[in-house]
């Protein structure tokens, strides 16, 4: 196949082409328009453009010849290549004598600190491309002058390399796009390379108007929940701008096809058709920064946690595994597919789990236990797991029938072998809006001993109270109130969790005895003023209680 890509040759953009899928033929342009031409007129089957910079951000050519295309150009896919800028010369060249530096824009911009720090009083030149300058200086011999280019294309020019890495960040990447003709298709062709999905979006407002971004930007975070990855504004010579976002999903996705619609039938309602919605492309996209796992294993993944947690992790894009009572992997084929291990048993069982497990661990790895008792599970992991291994405690303070993360409370225990791994997660866990939370184990076992053992029994106990108590349960329905419907629906809730749960929170939980004895205390207290009909203790009670769960500022 025949590709267009910005030249000249010996450019970082064909060494990413050749990387990304070597051509047949290739089509150097000595400008972004001339890629774009050739594939809207079909003189190339794709064209390889510069899309974004890790360290500079986007190209602001592509942007504005995307929107200039839009219809007739869409991005098919991309390719992702680390930048190693170097500094080369003529053979024999005194590195501490170069009087002019010369290379791209970009690539002077991307290695600014280097540049003010070694070489403060150079000319810096900017020219076409780093190869256009490495050959100029190849023909001239021009003794010195230095030029920032890749390694490849210095060494093809016969120049010397003086320094290497010389970028402002080690990690600098470049992202290409892949051009295809036409408009871009309402599937996804999902390639087999890791990445994310994104759906890239041009809004033309048509006309200048007050809060047009805040309001689309309702419309995809507020309305959809849709995870905005990328929103970048042009100029326009019509005296308005024009906004780029980048969505996380692809097209094939239900809630981001649902998310369009909704933009633009904002277009046709709101803004009187002024603006319109160009789908640019929906493609993989690698991530300028490697997730530091890619791979999960759930112990229990077949239970209702293990199921949510599997849903959750493969959405994000991360491949997982499970190892469940006669069904998936072995413990051992799970630990050495898996970066990160989630417990998701029941406490109870956890010791008879760890037996098999901890000793299959390896450094480098990440376990998670999700208990609602930190006692029973961390002391283990920490003692008895390979040095190296990272260990961290999370408590999902939901249940497995929510429909999404937004907004949901997830309590942290944090240990002293907690580390990257462990703030990856933590970090994926915040962006899909995980309210998040940090306590000690001590400090997370006493408050659920009260907000769940205590909690829990004094519900049973309340339900068997009325069991005991009223003949026909359809006089609940008589004294029906918002207080007492709300009461009846935690109950049931309670009634209906797992009973090996149940059970587990009123026994495991060393903070648990304590605070059933002050809870004994206080419900002896004030029972015993009530007999005497001493209401002035029991108001006394209500008011402290009502100032201390108070909302409104003390």
């Amino acid at each position: 196949m025949k590709a267009a890509f910005l030249g000249p040759e010996g450019s970082y953009t064909e060494l990413a082409l050749r990387k990304y899928r070597p051509p047949k033929e290739g089509l150097a342009c000595s400008s972004f328009k001339d890629v774009f031409s050739a594939v809207a007129e079909k003189k190339a089957e794709y064209g390889f453009v510069p899309f974004e910079n890790v360290i500079k951000g986007p190209i602001t050519e592509t942007l504005d010849l995307l929107f200039e295309y839009r219809g007739r150009v869409h991005v098919e896919s991309s390719y992702t290549m680390p930048i190693e800028h170097c500094l080369g010369a003529l053979p024999g060249s005194d590195a501490s004598k170069l009087k002019a530096i010369y290379s791209r824009e970009q690539a002077l911009e991307q290695c600014s600190q280097f540049l003010e720090t070694s070489y403060p009083k150079c000319d810096l030149v900017a020219t076409r491309s780093t190869a256009a300058a490495a050959k100029q200086l190849s023909k001239s011999k021009t003794k010195g002058h230095g030029v920032i280019a890749a390694r490849e294309t210095l060494e093809s020019f016969g120049l010397e390399i003086l320094r290497e890495n010389i970028a402002d960040q080690s990690e600098n990447k470049t992202r290409f796009v892949v051009l295809k003709a036409g408009s871009a298709s309402p599937k996804s062709a999902r390639e087999e390379r890791a990445g994310e999905d994104v759906t890239h979006l041009i809004v033309d407002p048509g006309k200048d108007r007050q809060g047009l971004l805040f309001e689309l930007l309702q419309v995809i975070s507020v309305k959809h929940n849709a995870n905005l990855l990328f929103v970048h504004s042009r100029p326009d010579p019509r005296g308005i701008f024009v906004f780029h976002l980048s969505l996380e999903g692809s097209i094939s996705d239900p809630n981001i096809r649902s998310c369009i619609e909704s933009l633009e039938e904002f277009c046709r309602t709101t803004t009187g058709e002024t603006a319109q919605i160009t789908i640019v492309g929906s493609y993989i996209q690698e991530p300028f920064v490697e997730p530091p796992f890619r791979s999960l294993g759930i112990v229990g993944g077949k239970g209702k946690m293990g199921q949510w947690f599997q849903r959750f992790f493969e959405h994000a894009g991360v491949e997982v595994h499970f190892s469940d009572v006669d069904d998936g992997l072995s413990l051992q084929d799970l630990a050495e597919t898996s970066d990160v291990i989630i417990l998701s048993v029941p406490m109870s069982a956890t010791d008879t789990v760890l037996e098999e497990l901890l000793p299959l661990l390896r450094p480098g790895q990440l376990v998670i236990e999700n208990c609602s008792i930190k006692s029973c599970v961390l002391p283990s992991l920490l003692s008895h797991s390979a040095p190296g291994v990272e260990v961290l405690g999370i408590h999902t303070m939901f249940a497995d029938d929510i429909p999404k993360l937004r907004g949901e409370n997830i309590v942290l225990t944090r240990t002293e072998r907690s580390g990257e791994l462990s703030s990856a997660i933590e970090n994926l866990f915040y962006k899909y809006g995980a309210k998040l939370s940090h306590l000690p184990g001590k400090e997370h076992d006493k408050l659920s001993a009260f907000f769940q053992s205590l909690f829990h029994a004094t519900m049973v106990a309340l339900a068997e109270t009325m069991r005991e108590s009223i003949e026909d349960k359809e006089a609940l329905s008589t004294f029906s109130t918002p207080n007492s419907r709300a009461v009846l629906t935690t109950m049931q809730r309670v009634l209906n969790q797992d009973e090996e749960l149940l059970i587990d929170l009123q026994m495991l939980n060393k903070e648990y005895p304590n605070t059933r004895r002050l809870f004994l205390q206080s419900l002896f207290r004030l029972f015993s003023a009530l007999n005497q009909e001493d209401a002035e203790a029991f108001l006394d009670s209500v008011r402290k209680s009502k100032a201390f769960l108070s909302t409104e500022p003390s």
